[in-house]
């Protein structure tokens, strides 16, 4: 069957029907071009789409000189809406000049639940290319899978470019494979989620962040079973999970008059505590607070609640949990600022319980080139509290000056630092048959630790004194 290429300009009046005729010849010659031009009110109600194509190839919609209007209807329910759904298929690109929707009531709430998708792919659409130039009080620009059923994932090849204002999730992704964003929002509840996520790249630039505090948050994805058979008592069947691997991404807080008190750049956390590995992920940082912004945004945070959700594990973390090749950079600057800055630590790794048995494994973690300048207050200690540490912790100019490092590891394993500046690195909880190798070029203030003879070495480096 040959594809079709339709040209639509805007009614007067209430375009959806106009837009969902058009969509069903392309769905009729399995794929072809729509060409959108001028202002389209579109009225779509909750749960249902604008456009739904299954399984189509060599899909064209082209309104890049169109605005589609959808500010008639304020979603309540967190239903998913999709304005364009691809349901499988191949070889699709959407560019909009504009979206438009309804403004959220109480964003300090509804943020990231409530409004439209603005595109959705399930269920192993590859080849997919999104560009907006322009959108507005959505609940997800691009989201692709599920977060409690894996056969909706498999997408992958995707390019999203999406500038906007008010997104609850520029970018939120269950499953997806050779993913790339370039995004750039101001109002988030995060700016992009990766669940269970390989091959992805890119930079999101956010500023102010509604409800949750890690504005580019990598986690696991539910590969198989399903959580209320595996909540049963007993179990009837586990749960699977996937975790994040090969990433490369930047998220840049543009300066947020709207954070929460824990808001951090970037971080990784669990929501479920199955066995999984998230392998080879460099993430950079980057925030300038003063009095009046970002006044508490800060680094990278690592934590697991999953527990307190499913009560079927006994902890939030367990050894089968995977670190390997993490690492850090960036700069976070509150120099300007005389306010406290994160609630937490501008840099917390907690990857255990109370019980060190239980604690994740960590394989290579690297803080590489990252610097947090201290406000001019009070500050709490950045963590690393890692006891599930299986290989060397590399510190290589990290520059935290005035600030506590406090790092809890094992007795197996050392921590290397060069060309570090704290003003205090606190070792109590290093214990013996392990080190921390203060090396080339690193200027502590002082070192605490439980005893006479602390775990600490140094090669060539300094600590206390003028």
């Amino acid at each position: 069957m040959s594809k079709v290429d339709l040209a639509l300009a805007a009614p007067s009046g209430d375009a959806t029907g106009a837009i969902r005729a058009a969509a069903s010849k392309l769905q009729e010659s399995g794929g072809g071009r729509l060409l959108l031009t001028g202002h389209f009110k579109i009225n779509v109600p909750a749960g249902e789409s604008l456009v739904a194509l299954k399984d189509a190839r060599d899909v064209v919609i082209d309104a890049s000189k169109a605005i589609l209007d959808d500010s008639a209807i304020l979603f309540d329910k967190p239903t998913f809406t999709p304005i364009f759904l691809f349901d499988g298929g191949e070889n699709i690109t959407v560019t909009i000049g504009e979206y438009r929707g309804v403004p959220l009531p109480d964003p300090q709430t509804q943020m990231g639940y409530r409004g439209a998708i603005l595109v959705r792919a399930i269920k192993g659409a590859k080849g997919i290319a999104i560009d907006v130039a322009k959108a507005s009080n959505l609940r997800y620009g691009l989201q692709t899978g599920a977060y409690d059923d894996a056969s909706n994932g498999q997408c992958s090849n995707i390019d999203v470019k999406i500038r906007g204002t008010m997104i609850g999730y520029s970018v939120a992704a269950y499953l997806a494979d050779d993913l790339r964003f370039n995004v750039d929002i101001d109002g988030v509840h995060r700016a992009v989620y990766l669940g269970g996520c390989s091959k992805v790249s890119g930079v999101a630039r956010w500023r102010d962040q509604y409800i949750a505090p890690i504005a580019v948050l990598l986690t696991d994805a539910l590969a198989a079973g399903n959580d209320r058979d595996a909540q049963a008592d007993p179990v009837r069947k586990p749960t699977r999970s996937r975790g994040c691997s090969e990433i490369d991404v930047q998220s840049i807080d543009k300066g947020s008059k709207i954070f929460q008190a824990g808001s951090v750049c970037a971080g990784i956390a669990l929501s479920r505590v199955d066995p999984c590995v998230f392998r080879d992920i460099r993430i950079r940082v980057s925030s300038k607070g003063t009095d009046t912004v970002s006044t508490k945004v800060g680094a990278f945070h690592i934590y697991s609640g999953a527990n307190e959700v499913w009560k079927r594990y006994p902890s939030n973390w367990r050894p089968e949990v995977v670190f390997e090749n993490i690492s850090v950079s960036g700069l976070i600057d509150h120099s300007e600022s005389s306010l406290e800055g994160n609630g937490l630590s501008e840099l917390s790794v907690k990857a255990y319980d109370k019980d060190p048995a239980n604690a994740a494994t960590f394989k290579n973690i690297s803080f590489d080139g990252l610097t947090i300048l201290p406000s001019r207050a009070r500050q709490r200690a950045l963590n690393f509290e890692v006891p599930g540490l299986a290989g060397i912790a590399s510190f290589r100019g990290f520059r935290a000056p005035g600030m506590t490092l406090g790092l809890r590891t094992n007795d197996r394993h050392d921590s290397l630092m060069a060309d570090c500046e704290f003003g205090e690195l606190d070792v109590r909880h290093v214990v013996g048959g392990s080190r921390v190798v203060v090396g080339q070029g690193c200027v502590i203030g002082k070192e605490t630790s439980d005893g006479p003879t602390s775990n600490t070495k140094l090669e060539g480096g300094k600590i206390g004194g003028p």
